[in-house]
């Protein structure tokens, strides 16, 4: 996913806006998307020192005190080459912003999120009438397919799939009611009845 330079000023903003000088459980998330790029523990300093330009003093002091980088451009160079890398594996799934707000707040991003981090609360709290209808579309679309989404899928995983059709109408302002929804909708059903969720 390509993300245009003149994102960078409103890149900026979050970072000055959010970037504590201590952001408790930092490392675990950076851990988290490092992991989710591909990127094995024992590379973790490699890619720091070739992501920001830092030495590898300065990489490892990143990950010895648990902490992001102190200039503000150096951890703007980390969000962003975490989330080209990702992308690349995972065919454009992350935006830079997702990757600060979780780096920095712990905002889940809505791809990424695994079943304990499943909360359609914050999608509620922004349009619920939107949400709703979402989740409506999922069950049209079980209903048409045959499933019966309280009988077939255990769950977690209906929470799971509701998150992320959820999460990617808001996050791309798609209307549900797209044939690519329903596409993407009935893939997480299968999916979900494969066990591969």
């Amino acid at each position: 996913m390509e993300q245009s330079t003149d994102m960078q000023p409103q890149l900026t903003d979050i970072v000055n806006e959010l970037t504590p000088p201590h952001t408790l459980g930092f490392e675990d998330r950076l851990a988290t998307l490092l992991s989710e790029a591909g990127i094995h523990k024992r590379g973790f300093i490699a890619f720091l020192v070739d992501s920001t330009g830092l030495s590898k003093s300065g990489a490892r002091k990143i990950i010895d005190f648990k902490r992001p980088p102190k200039r503000k451009e150096v951890f703007l160079k980390l969000a962003t080459t975490l989330a080209d890398e990702i992308n690349a594996k995972k065919e454009g799934i992350v935006s830079y912003s997702e990757v600060i707000n979780y780096l920095l707040e712990n905002k889940p991003i809505p791809a990424l999120t695994k079943f304990s981090e499943v909360d359609i609360s914050e999608f509620m709290k922004i349009d619920a009438v939107r949400a709703s209808q979402i989740i409506l579309k999922i069950e049209d679309v079980a209903r048409k397919n045959n499933i019966k989404t309280s009988l077939d899928l255990n769950p977690k995983m209906l929470q799971l799939i509701q998150y992320r059709i959820i999460g990617y109408c808001f996050k791309n302002d798609v209307n549900s009611e797209e044939p690519k929804v329903t596409s993407m909708i009935e893939s997480l059903f299968e999916l979900a009845k494969q066990n591969l969720l």
